[in-house]
Protein backbone atom coordinates (compact mmCIF):
# COMPACT_ATOMS: atom_id res chain seq x y z
CA UNK A 1 0.00 0.00 0.00
CA UNK A 2 3.20 2.51 1.23
CA UNK A 3 4.79 1.45 -1.70
CA UNK A 4 1.34 2.60 -4.36
CA UNK A 5 1.07 5.71 -2.57
CA UNK A 6 4.90 6.63 -3.22
CA UNK A 7 4.35 5.69 -7.34
CA UNK A 8 1.05 7.52 -6.84
CA UNK A 9 3.02 10.80 -5.38
CA UNK A 10 5.95 10.30 -7.91
CA UNK A 11 3.43 10.36 -10.94
CA UNK A 12 1.69 13.34 -9.41
CA UNK A 13 4.96 15.44 -8.69
CA UNK A 14 6.12 14.35 -12.00
CA UNK A 15 2.78 15.82 -14.29
CA UNK A 16 3.05 19.17 -11.79
CA UNK A 17 6.49 19.47 -13.09
CA UNK A 18 5.78 19.09 -16.61
CA UNK A 19 2.45 21.45 -16.05
CA UNK A 20 4.51 24.12 -14.87
CA UNK A 21 7.45 23.93 -17.52
CA UNK A 22 5.15 23.24 -20.52
CA UNK A 23 2.93 26.55 -19.01
CA UNK A 24 5.79 28.08 -18.88
CA UNK A 25 6.96 27.70 -22.30
CA UNK A 26 3.38 28.63 -23.40
CA UNK A 27 4.11 32.02 -21.82
CA UNK A 28 7.38 32.50 -23.69
CA UNK A 29 6.17 31.88 -27.10
CA UNK A 30 3.37 34.54 -26.12
CA UNK A 31 5.63 37.33 -25.42
CA UNK A 32 4.71 40.16 -27.52
CA UNK A 33 8.49 40.95 -29.98
CA UNK A 34 7.94 44.59 -30.73
CA UNK A 35 8.49 44.56 -34.56
CA UNK A 36 9.48 47.77 -36.37
CA UNK A 37 7.76 48.96 -39.35
CA UNK A 38 8.63 52.04 -41.71
CA UNK A 39 6.91 53.76 -44.46
CA UNK A 40 8.22 52.80 -47.89
CA UNK A 41 9.94 55.79 -49.90
CA UNK A 42 9.58 56.38 -53.12
CA UNK A 43 12.59 56.54 -55.88
CA UNK A 44 14.65 59.71 -55.17
CA UNK A 45 17.33 61.21 -55.37
CA UNK A 46 19.99 62.97 -52.78
CA UNK A 47 23.78 63.65 -52.64
CA UNK A 48 26.29 62.84 -49.81
CA UNK A 49 26.27 64.57 -47.05
CA UNK A 50 22.41 64.83 -47.02
CA UNK A 51 19.88 63.84 -44.04
CA UNK A 52 17.43 61.43 -45.05
CA UNK A 53 14.31 60.83 -42.51
CA UNK A 54 12.68 57.46 -42.10
CA UNK A 55 9.57 57.50 -40.19
CA UNK A 56 7.10 54.78 -38.55
CA UNK A 57 6.72 52.38 -35.62
CA UNK A 58 9.50 51.21 -33.33
CA UNK A 59 12.49 53.12 -35.13
CA UNK A 60 14.41 52.91 -32.13
CA UNK A 61 15.07 49.26 -32.39
CA UNK A 62 17.03 49.85 -36.16
CA UNK A 63 20.65 48.88 -35.46
CA UNK A 64 21.89 49.51 -38.93
CA UNK A 65 21.04 51.08 -42.32
CA UNK A 66 22.55 49.88 -45.98
CA UNK A 67 22.84 52.05 -48.64
CA UNK A 68 23.81 49.27 -51.81
CA UNK A 69 25.11 46.00 -50.44
CA UNK A 70 28.51 47.48 -49.56
CA UNK A 71 28.04 50.65 -47.48
CA UNK A 72 26.38 50.53 -44.07
CA UNK A 73 25.83 52.88 -40.81
CA UNK A 74 25.73 51.64 -37.60
CA UNK A 75 22.85 53.37 -35.37
CA UNK A 76 25.40 54.07 -32.04
CA UNK A 77 22.80 56.25 -30.25
CA UNK A 78 21.49 54.26 -27.43
CA UNK A 79 17.89 53.09 -27.75
CA UNK A 80 16.13 54.72 -24.96
CA UNK A 81 17.56 58.45 -26.26
CA UNK A 82 16.17 57.74 -29.95
CA UNK A 83 12.79 58.65 -31.22
CA UNK A 84 10.30 55.72 -31.73
CA UNK A 85 8.27 57.43 -34.87
CA UNK A 86 11.46 58.66 -36.98
CA UNK A 87 14.89 58.23 -37.81
CA UNK A 88 17.27 60.39 -39.38
CA UNK A 89 21.06 59.37 -41.07
CA UNK A 90 23.40 61.23 -43.74
CA UNK A 91 24.18 59.82 -46.62
CA UNK A 92 27.95 58.94 -46.47
CA UNK A 93 30.18 61.27 -47.73
CA UNK A 94 33.56 60.35 -50.09
CA UNK A 95 32.70 56.71 -50.58
CA UNK A 96 30.97 57.27 -53.53
CA UNK A 97 33.09 57.95 -56.78
CA UNK A 98 29.86 58.53 -59.13
CA UNK A 99 26.40 58.79 -59.42
CA UNK A 100 24.71 55.08 -58.87
CA UNK A 101 21.28 53.99 -57.92
CA UNK A 102 20.99 51.62 -54.81
CA UNK A 103 18.10 49.87 -52.16
CA UNK A 104 17.96 51.62 -48.65
CA UNK A 105 18.02 49.02 -46.36
CA UNK A 106 17.59 48.74 -42.31
CA UNK A 107 18.02 45.75 -39.70
CA UNK A 108 15.65 46.04 -36.96
CA UNK A 109 16.03 43.36 -33.31
CA UNK A 110 19.42 42.83 -34.87
CA UNK A 111 17.77 39.99 -37.65
CA UNK A 112 14.87 41.60 -39.86
CA UNK A 113 16.45 43.30 -42.98
CA UNK A 114 13.75 45.69 -44.54
CA UNK A 115 14.18 47.04 -47.56
CA UNK A 116 12.58 51.14 -47.27
CA UNK A 117 13.38 52.20 -51.14
CA UNK A 118 14.17 50.15 -54.23
CA UNK A 119 15.96 52.85 -56.18
CA UNK A 120 17.79 55.77 -54.15
CA UNK A 121 20.04 58.10 -56.69
CA UNK A 122 23.20 59.16 -54.73
CA UNK A 123 23.94 62.23 -57.16
CA UNK A 124 27.40 63.05 -57.59
CA UNK A 125 27.89 66.46 -58.70
CA UNK A 126 30.23 66.97 -61.63
CA UNK A 127 33.66 68.14 -60.93
CA UNK A 128 33.53 70.92 -63.33
CA UNK A 129 36.75 73.82 -63.38
CA UNK A 130 36.33 77.26 -63.03
CA UNK A 131 38.93 80.11 -63.95
CA UNK A 132 38.95 83.56 -62.10
CA UNK A 133 41.82 84.71 -64.67
CA UNK A 134 40.90 86.89 -67.30
CA UNK A 135 43.67 87.14 -70.03
CA UNK A 136 45.03 90.61 -71.29
CA UNK A 137 47.70 92.23 -72.07
CA UNK A 138 51.17 91.64 -74.10
CA UNK A 139 54.13 88.97 -73.53
CA UNK A 140 56.96 87.77 -74.80
CA UNK A 141 57.70 84.13 -75.64
CA UNK A 142 58.78 82.26 -72.43
CA UNK A 143 57.04 84.62 -69.99
CA UNK A 144 55.18 82.88 -67.29
CA UNK A 145 51.53 82.97 -67.52
CA UNK A 146 49.48 82.06 -64.68
CA UNK A 147 45.67 80.98 -64.51
CA UNK A 148 43.88 80.66 -61.38
CA UNK A 149 40.35 78.90 -60.14
CA UNK A 150 39.11 75.71 -58.64
CA UNK A 151 38.99 72.27 -59.25
CA UNK A 152 42.15 73.28 -62.41
CA UNK A 153 43.87 69.70 -61.17
CA UNK A 154 41.56 67.92 -63.60
CA UNK A 155 42.81 69.52 -66.72
CA UNK A 156 44.42 67.24 -68.53
CA UNK A 157 45.22 69.38 -71.55
CA UNK A 158 46.41 73.02 -72.25
CA UNK A 159 46.08 74.57 -75.36
CA UNK A 160 46.60 78.15 -77.11
CA UNK A 161 44.92 78.85 -80.03
CA UNK A 162 43.86 74.48 -80.43
CA UNK A 163 47.21 73.91 -80.34
CA UNK A 164 48.68 71.80 -77.35
CA UNK A 165 51.52 73.47 -74.92
CA UNK A 166 52.64 72.61 -72.38
CA UNK A 167 51.95 73.19 -68.41
CA UNK A 168 54.72 73.99 -66.58
CA UNK A 169 52.70 73.54 -62.80
CA UNK A 170 49.06 72.65 -62.01
CA UNK A 171 47.25 71.89 -58.81
CA UNK A 172 43.63 72.44 -58.00
CA UNK A 173 43.31 76.71 -58.03
CA UNK A 174 46.20 76.96 -60.58
CA UNK A 175 48.02 76.00 -63.46
CA UNK A 176 51.08 77.84 -65.01
CA UNK A 177 52.88 77.90 -68.37
CA UNK A 178 55.17 79.56 -70.74
CA UNK A 179 53.96 81.95 -73.35
CA UNK A 180 54.72 80.42 -76.79
CA UNK A 181 57.43 80.94 -78.96
CA UNK A 182 56.05 83.28 -82.46
CA UNK A 183 57.24 84.22 -85.73
CA UNK A 184 55.06 87.85 -85.57
CA UNK A 185 53.14 89.14 -82.99
CA UNK A 186 50.27 86.71 -82.23
CA UNK A 187 46.61 86.53 -80.13
CA UNK A 188 45.91 83.62 -78.39
CA UNK A 189 42.61 82.17 -76.84
CA UNK A 190 43.44 79.42 -73.99
CA UNK A 191 41.64 76.14 -73.79
CA UNK A 192 41.64 74.32 -70.85
CA UNK A 193 40.84 70.31 -71.77
CA UNK A 194 39.58 68.12 -69.08
CA UNK A 195 37.65 64.91 -68.35
CA UNK A 196 34.37 64.50 -65.61
CA UNK A 197 31.63 62.13 -65.35
CA UNK A 198 29.96 64.01 -67.91
CA UNK A 199 32.65 62.71 -70.66
CA UNK A 200 36.28 63.05 -71.67
CA UNK A 201 37.75 66.48 -73.57
CA UNK A 202 35.17 68.66 -72.19
CA UNK A 203 36.46 72.26 -72.55
CA UNK A 204 36.71 75.47 -71.43
CA UNK A 205 37.71 78.33 -72.63
CA UNK A 206 39.94 81.00 -70.71
CA UNK A 207 37.84 84.49 -70.40
CA UNK A 208 40.40 87.17 -72.44
CA UNK A 209 43.20 86.94 -74.79
CA UNK A 210 47.12 87.81 -74.48
CA UNK A 211 49.47 88.85 -77.19
CA UNK A 212 52.62 87.09 -77.53
CA UNK A 213 55.01 89.69 -79.44
CA UNK A 214 58.08 88.44 -81.62
CA UNK A 215 61.18 89.25 -80.05
CA UNK A 216 64.00 91.10 -82.29
CA UNK A 217 66.83 89.41 -81.72
CA UNK A 218 69.91 92.50 -80.82
CA UNK A 219 71.09 91.95 -84.28
CA UNK A 220 67.88 92.98 -86.34
CA UNK A 221 67.31 95.64 -84.04
CA UNK A 222 69.91 97.42 -84.75
CA UNK A 223 69.69 96.84 -88.74
CA UNK A 224 66.21 98.79 -88.11
CA UNK A 225 67.41 101.47 -85.62
CA UNK A 226 70.04 102.74 -88.76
Amino acid sequence: MKKRNYIATITLTVTLCLTYLLSGCTRDNDIDIPQTSVNMMEATTVQPGEAITLTGENMHLISKVYFGNDITIDIKTPQTDRDHQSLTVYVPTEVFEETKVVPLAVLYNSVHHLVVCEELTVYIAPVIPTTSTTLSGEVEPGDIITITGTDLNIVTTLQANEESITMESKNATEITFKAPEVNMDTEFTITLIYDNSLGNDQKLVVPGKITVKKVIPPSENAYYQK
